[in-house]
């Protein structure tokens, strides 16, 4: 048996209210992501994956069904 799955690269940037932090997600064969702050990497792309004990198995092929977004402005006094 035998099972063909087709990753499409997927890219999403999200950027905080003042632009000053940016966050990118790259989804191709493996699920990477990357941080920004002021336009200079602080944390640069890097894999991510999760390594499960009960069942013991490492996910790191992932896909990207559904993003959504919410902007919230407050101000706390």
């Amino acid at each position: 048996l035998f099972s063909v799955h087709l990753v499409f690269s997927q890219s999403y940037t999200f950027n905080s209210p003042a632009g000053t932090i940016s966050v990118s997600i790259l989804n191709t064969s493996t699920l990477t992501y990357q941080v920004n702050y002021k336009g200079k990497p602080v944390i640069k792309p890097s894999q991510l994956a999760f390594k499960l004990t009960k069942p013991k198995a490492t996910l790191a092929h992932f896909e990207i069904i559904k993003v959504d977004s919410l902007v919230h402005d407050d101000t706390w006094t």
